[in-house]
């Protein structure tokens, strides 16, 4: 009924009346999860165990808390002390694997994937998690295969209802697609690139994407019409309304791009840029700026998306910032919205001059780099061709694959990463260190 707060109170007053009252503790753990208050809804689902240390629920809902809180090395002991009692247990298998590719161990993951999918033949969620660990690897061809499964696992968004095909890669000559975005800002800033290649196949190509998006991605060649996709309702869940959208042939999510393509390392289009800042807000944010001074200007953003299932990972506490303070010869600009900088490290906030993603392409065409976490303003430095250095959490987004320094979806970035969980402080201190180093 959607009365989590009232639920929550009624299993709490069980747990008062009957404290070893397993699934009473259980369901609190639940809620609490749901809420992301991991330490107690770990607490809670430990009570639960403790009452009754044959209640698997608890004790798998146990394990995938703990996964999620970042508490990698926990829950793989937990979802293995849960095969122990049952071995035959897919969904077990599958976040046993999760667990291992948090810790960066690709062929441990596969193995716990492999075995769900000897459990529960065509479990989605292991093939959608085999494709993911595929491309972290940078195997793309199995990667995207797999990659495609991610509407099919439980509680993703729905493929929406499109009467018109996916298109799978049929003749494009004479016929329209309408590309559209399935997901955040930054993934649809880094897949726009496959438009004018479609473009380039004879297709008069549609793109439906986040609104405060087209003012920039208007300067892409080969797309005929942009169409604002329907703002988020509150409370909605589910696909995305479909009846703004003229007819075509054929649709594609934007996700979907690579695979159809048949994208390799080697064949990833415009990996040296794709995009171009309004000349206006080029001007704008140059005046802003003023006369350079001796100095690198280097534009920061720290943190993503609260709302974003992995921010805990790959946001970096204001206070770790400090370790960017010892870095000399080096004018800040503050790109981030919302949490202050320290005030130690003298930010310039450009609040003030950025109302959209065209604004902000202008003021990154004014600065020698940027320097950002994973989100939507790397990809964005990106494809614009300027320097960027993302920094990335030990377990990265599979994007970014693993061990290697460089990207091949952006030739400008270059790419910092945490050597253990959580190690924000020491990667900033070699980013310092590196900063001495850049030159103009």
């Amino acid at each position: 009924m959607d009365r989590a707060g009232e639920a929550l109170e009624a299993f709490q007053n069980t747990l008062a009346r009957e404290p070893n009252h397993a699934r009473a503790a259980n369901n609190i753990g639940i809620l609490l999860q749901l809420r992301k208050q991991y330490t107690d809804a770990i607490a809670s689902y430990r009570m639960a165990v403790a009452s009754d240390p044959n209640y698997s629920a608890a004790l798998y809902n146990l394990g995938t808390a703990l996964h999620e809180s970042g508490e990698a090395a926990e829950a793989v002991n937990t979802f293995r002390a849960l095969l122990k009692k049952e071995p035959n247990h897919a969904a077990a298998w599958t976040n046993l694997g999760n667990a291992w590719l948090a810790h960066n161990d690709i062929a441990a993951a596969n193995a716990c994937y492999l075995e769900t999918l000897r459990l529960a033949p065509d479990e989605p969620a292991a093939e959608w998690n085999l494709g993911i660990a595929a491309l972290l690897a940078g195997e793309f061809s199995d990667g995207w295969a797999g990659y495609e499964r991610r509407f099919d696992v439980k509680g993703a968004t729905p493929r929406r209802a499109f009467s018109q095909p996916v298109w799978r890669g049929e003749s494009l000559e004479g016929r329209s697609l309408l590309l559209h975005a399935e997901q955040g800002l930054g993934d649809t800033i880094q897949f726009v690139r496959y438009a004018p290649e479609f473009a380039k196949r004879g297709a008069k190509v549609i793109v439906e994407c986040q609104f405060g998006l087209i003012s920039l991605l208007r300067s892409l060649p080969g797309v005929s019409e942009w169409v604002a996709a329907p703002a988020p309702e509150p409370g909605r869940s589910g696909p995305q309304p479909i009846d703004h959208l003229p007819a075509t042939d054929f649709q594609l999510p934007f996700l979907s791009a690579p695979h159809v393509a048949q994208t390799t390392l080697d064949t990833i289009p415009s990996a040296e840029g794709y995009l171009h800042a309004p000349s206006a807000a080029v001007q704008r944010c140059s005046e802003w700026l003023g006369p350079r001074r001796d100095a690198i200007r280097a534009g920061l953003v720290w943190a993503g998306n609260p709302n974003h299932k992995n921010d805990r990972n790959r946001s970096i506490p204001v206070p770790h910032l400090e370790g960017l303070g010892s870095a000399v010869g080096v004018e800040w600009v503050n790109l981030q919205k919302g949490d202050a900088p320290p005030e130690s490290m003298a930010m310039r906030d450009a609040a003030a001059v950025l109302a959209d993603f065209a604004d902000t392409a202008g003021l990154i065409a004014n600065l020698d780099l940027v320097v950002s976490v994973d989100t939507s303003v790397a990809h964005l430095a990106g494809a614009l061709g300027k320097p960027v250095w993302v920094l990335l959490p030990f377990a990265p987004d599979w994007r970014w694959m693993l061990d290697r320094e460089d990207s091949p979806w952006y030739r400008s970035a270059r790419l910092f990463r945490q050597r253990g969980p959580g190690a924000w402080p020491d990667l900033l201190r070699e980013v310092a260190a590196e900063l001495g180093r850049f030159k103009l």
